[in-house]
């Protein structure tokens, strides 16, 4: 059966005590993504190895507090990724070591399931991200089944500021959908380790019909709103491959 969380909505549900979090000076809550290269004719064997191999055991990481969330998204349009994992922790060193615990783990316990699935998908880009921003998840109406991730290349030198507009500007654009329900969630995660992609921004729907409306609906909102922090923002981060992912399962 599949859970009601997206990966948006997930990182949302974590995002909500970010407030207490930086007035402790805590870190943000880390995202591992393991994004992969598929052989499309066999890819649907990886969602059966992972529901019923692999799932089990990231469930039991849940159980015990090593990660607290995490998901396989399926390639709907996009790039060359074909599968999504992700498992979220509380911060970058837990994350790097669950991900160590959870390669320990499959070889130990699904060995030839794992490496079916190597066979499978025999090759991978790997992403750290931090989060930065997203909605409020009890806000969030209907049951998402997409979403839009927008990976983004920027500036080095000047990300931050992008990321500033996102939360002082684009965030009640966003904001503004969730509540009447356009999207069901958003999120805005920041690079930690990995590829050429500074920064994504993600938003979840119901459906893809929904998801392609408040795309467009969203990006006319942000213009009207402020095509001067929009243009601000389009320059710095200047170049971007969009992908439309598909929710097979997502924990808790």
């Amino acid at each position: 059966m599949k859970s009601r969380l997206t990966l948006a909505a997930a990182l949302a549900a974590l995002l909500v005590p970010l407030p207490a979090l930086a007035q402790e000076e805590e870190p943000d809550p880390a995202v591992f993504g393991l994004y992969l290269h598929c052989n499309e004719s066999k890819e649907a064997r990886a969602d059966t190895i992972i529901a019923e191999s692999i799932g089990p055991i990231l469930d039991r990481h849940i159980d015990s507090g090593a990660i607290s969330a995490w998901g396989w998204y399926s390639h709907h349009t996009g790039g060359h990724w074909r599968r999504l994992l992700y498992m979220v922790s509380a911060d970058v060193p837990s994350v790097m070591t669950a991900r160590d615990a959870l390669i320990d783990d499959m070889i130990a316990e699904a060995g030839e399931a794992s490496e079916e699935l190597t066979q499978v998908c025999p090759s991978h880009d790997d992403y750290v991200w931090t989060m930065a921003a997203a909605s409020d998840p009890t806000l969030a109406q209907g049951r998402p089944s997409v979403s839009l991730s927008t990976y983004m290349v920027c500036d080095f030198t000047e990300e931050d500021r992008a990321s500033r507009i996102v939360e002082d500007v684009f965030a009640d654009v966003y904001n503004k959908h969730v509540e009447e329900g356009t999207i069901t969630s958003w999120g805005w995660l920041e690079h930690n380790i990995g590829g050429q992609y500074r920064r994504i921004s993600v938003i979840d729907a119901v459906d893809l019909s929904s998801l392609l409306a408040a795309r467009s609906a969203i990006f006319e909102d942000l213009f009207e709103e402020n095509p001067i922090a929009l243009d601000r923002f389009s320059e710095i981060c200047d170049s971007h491959t969009d992908y439309i992912w598909e929710r097979q399962i997502t924990k808790p």
